[in-house]
């Protein structure tokens, strides 16, 4: 096991709690650790939840250790909204963990060192869904000596710089001090928790900007490669973003090329990816999003790499096993819950297709180990 993940939210809105965020650290550091240590291991991507969600999660994990342990016990509110919602764990086909439970201390107190053990924050766009807690949670950190650098494109960056931290709509905190902005530039990686992570990134299209009703092109987004470089393992992140078939162009495509060597080699050990909405008739706006069946089409893309770099045929396929954990899930106004509509039809696409990947479904608060 190489990466812990907590998301701390997985929700494509349109509610205004839960909105997607995740924060790792590498699976063997106990928190208990990193809290007593100077490093600063910790990073997160997107910001769409933070410190409210992360004391939920270490509320949710004292009552898993006070009672019989059990992912029952898990933040079912997300859940609670549908009638037909299985378990927190039976959306999951990966390994879930409490860290938290242990941790002696309120979780005002604990949400603040944890997050205070943050290096870095990536970006992947400037959507208010994946910036809103890193906003309105930096007035807690603005006493503190140490900073986290955001990293983003220079469209995201710019666009934080002019229409957030303004002093209109939020205090410049660029001016001020408080917040370091780092734009990375394509194709170029960098390192994030003093050198403990390598990361590349890769513009992905997340729709058509749409502005004063003139179709200005693609808005863009992003996908993350991060690599451990004590153990050379990675995880694949990706923003929101479209299939290539509805864009037309092939940028998704040139990730699954890129990181088909890490699925031979097995050091590619997730990959965490959007999946805002179960399958629509034909036509149906998606606003730069993903179904099941689109998906499903760019792993097969991801298969089809990894057969032309291994220049071979073989009986079982070859991201048999990999990990896939789908997030951004949008909230639905009937009964029935929208995750569970989407792992089922997932599952029905894996198996007709053999391609034979663990698929889980992320919800607000769970844990993961990879």
């Amino acid at each position: 096991m190489s990466f812990e993940i907590t998301f701390l939210g997985t929700s494509g809105g349109p509610l205004e709690l839960g909105n997607c965020a995740i924060l790792v650290k590498p699976a063997l550091l106990l928190y208990s650790a990193i809290l007593e240590s100077r490093d600063r291991p910790l990073f997160s991507i997107d910001a769409g939840s933070g410190w409210h969600a992360l004391a939920e999660v270490i509320l949710s994990d004292r009552r898993s250790a006070l009672e019989t342990p059990s992912p029952q016990n898990g933040n079912l509110g997300q859940l609670a909204l549908y009638e037909d919602s299985l378990q927190p764990h039976e959306y999951l086909n990966v390994p879930y963990t409490y860290p938290y439970s242990k941790l002696e201390g309120s979780p005002l107190m604990l949400l603040q060192q944890i997050f205070s053990k943050m290096s870095a924050l990536l970006l992947s766009h400037p959507h208010l869904d994946h910036i809103q807690a890193m906003v309105l949670n930096l007035a807690g950190g603005c006493e503190s000596q140490e900073k986290t650098t955001m990293y983003g494109s220079k469209f995201t960056t710019d666009a934080l710089k002019t229409h957030v931290f303004n002093g209109v709509i939020w205090p410049d905190l660029v001016l001020l001090g408080m917040l370091e902005l780092e734009t990375v530039t394509q194709d170029k990686e960098f390192s994030i928790a003093q050198n403990r992570y390598r990361v590349t990134y890769f513009e992905v299209s997340h729709g058509v900007v749409a502005n004063k009703g003139r179709h200005e092109g693609p808005y863009s987004s992003l996908a993350f490669l991060v690599c451990d470089q004590e153990n050379s393992a990675k995880m694949l992140v990706f923003g929101d973003f479209e299939a290539d078939s509805i864009l037309r162009e092939e940028k998704n495509s040139l990730i699954w090329k890129h990181v088909a060597p890490y699925i031979l080699d097995g050091s590619l050990k997730c990959v965490i990816l959007e999946c805002s909405t179960y399958s629509r008739q034909p036509g149906v706006n998606l606003y730069g999003h993903m179904t099941p069946v689109h998906v499903m089409a760019e792993l097969q893309r991801l298969e089809t790499f990894c057969a032309e770099k291994a220049g071979k045929r073989q009986s079982s396929s070859f991201v048999k096993n990999l990990n896939v954990i789908v997030t951004h899930v949008k909230e639905t106004y009937d009964s029935r819950d929208p995750r569970r509509r989407i792992l089922e039809e997932l599952q029905l696409l894996n198996d007709s297709l053999g391609l034979h990947l663990n698929i889980s479904i992320a919800t607000n608060g769970i844990l993961v180990v990879v």
